[in-house]
């Protein structure tokens, strides 16, 4: 790796691709040399940044499905909710998503975010319909106030495409938990459901994820 010292450069050394001795070499390395390595360090700390955007992003859909979980069975505890499989249909599968600790398995894991954030949106929306034709539900428009916009993140295959995956995945993430809230507060209205603690039981937490707005993109 380059070291720069402060003097680097001074005089024209090092405009062309090999500086005029060897001192000056170790002093002055090339300027070709220089701006690699510094496309390198670049590189890393975008990658560092993606690695903790991206674990946050499992932290949130990881409370996300915990907490409709625990929903969908507090409607299947309700008196006066007609159904009581909404645990038992609606259940998101199994996250895909894990954590990571370096940027070797990046892009699996933003395509694994995308498979949970999605499969949890379709598991929502299958919910919100079947509320709309539950008969021990007044209200009739879950579906038509809370559906979450369709999931904007597609799939990955290279690193250089992982900053604008994460911030897809952000966007969406933002609104399926909009979406949740939504339902929540309107469940605790529903003149036909019993318990009116929906949105202080579930206390859905702030998203962790943070944005991500630097695409790198190295040409190789």
């Amino acid at each position: 790796m380059t070291t720069i010292f402060n003097d680097y450069g001074t005089g024209g050394a090092s405009i062309t691709t090999r500086a005029d001795t060897p001192a000056a070499s170790r002093r002055h390395p090339p300027l070709a040399l220089t701006l690699r390595d510094i496309a390198a360090d670049l590189l890393a700390l975008v990658a560092s940044l993606a690695v903790t955007i991206a674990n946050l992003g499992v932290a949130d859909i990881t409370s996300l499905r915990t907490k409709f979980i625990a929903t969908l069975a507090k409607l299947d505890a309700d008196a006066s909710v007609n159904s009581t499989d909404y645990a038992s249909s609606f259940t998101p599968a199994a996250l895909t998503a894990a954590i990571i600790t370096t940027s070797t398995g990046l892009v699996a894991l933003v395509n694994a975010l995308i498979v949970d954030v999605t499969a949890w949106r379709t598991q929502f929306v299958l919910a919100l319909a079947h509320l709309d034709v539950d008969t021990g539900v007044t209200d009739t428009t879950y579906a038509s106030l809370w559906t979450p916009a369709a999931i904007t993140a597609t799939s990955i295959t290279t690193l250089s495409q992982v900053p604008a995956a994460l911030t897809a995945i952000r966007a969406d993430l933002t609104a399926i938990r909009a979406a949740y809230v939504g339902l929540l507060a309107k469940l605790d209205l529903d003149a036909g459901v019993t318990d009116t603690n929906y949105a202080s039981s579930a206390a859905v937490a702030a998203l962790t994820i943070q944005p991500m707005t630097t695409l790198l993109t190295i040409a190789g």
